[in-house]
């Protein structure tokens, strides 16, 4: 088994984020770790979910399936007068993620905990990052669905990673109610 590390490390010195690869059998295995969260996966996955089979068995759907995430978003997005508009490029950078998070499970995220403007694509995979961990600890995410989403995809504007996590987050708080003001605890 051969093991490659690397570190990322900020401008300001400090490590806060890693990314361990490990080759097995010609099949890479990523940890992401930040402050101590991991969240690990195998890429890429060998099965299709339920996503993989919409864009390519039924494509006209797409946009239908769209709409209702989107709309959902922007329902409890409005409260911090945030407005999805284009899915991949509006949710790349992880912060609105990481608000929409923050409000349909009553957390908070201490801005130090994230790039609030992100500027590079490292600041990206940092808060995306972020947000998969969330999810997971909030059991969000099934262990498939953890098997088909990378922080870089999202990252990239890949549609297929944007969706599951926006309807990872549909599934689990399709019925929270929406917010009036902008608390978030």
């Amino acid at each position: 088994m051969e093991v490659i590390q690397v570190e990322r490390t900020y401008n300001d010195g400090i490590k806060s984020h890693s990314v361990i690869k490990r080759i097995t059998s010609g099949v890479a295995k990523a940890n992401y770790s930040f402050d101590g969260y991991s969240y690990g996966h195998s890429e890429p996955a060998e099965e299709e979910d339920v996503f993989d089979k919409l864009f390519s068995e039924a494509p006209e759907k797409v946009d239908a399936v769209k709409v209702v995430l989107v709309k959902f978003a922007n329902s409890h997005l409005a409260c911090v007068n945030v407005k999805i508009k284009d899915m991949a490029s509006d949710l790349r950078s992880g912060v609105v993620l990481v608000m929409l998070v923050q409000l349909l499970a009553n957390y908070f995220v201490p801005l130090s905990d994230y790039y609030v403007n992100p500027v590079t694509d490292d600041d990206r995979l940092r808060n995306v990052g972020l947000v998969i961990i969330l999810m997971d600890e909030l059991g969000c995410l099934s262990s498939k669905t953890k098997e088909h989403i990378l922080p870089d995809d999202v990252v990239s504007g890949d549609l297929k990673s944007t969706f599951r996590l926006l309807y990872s987050l549909f599934r689990k708080y399709k019925h929270a109610p929406v917010k009036k003001d902008a608390s978030i605890v």
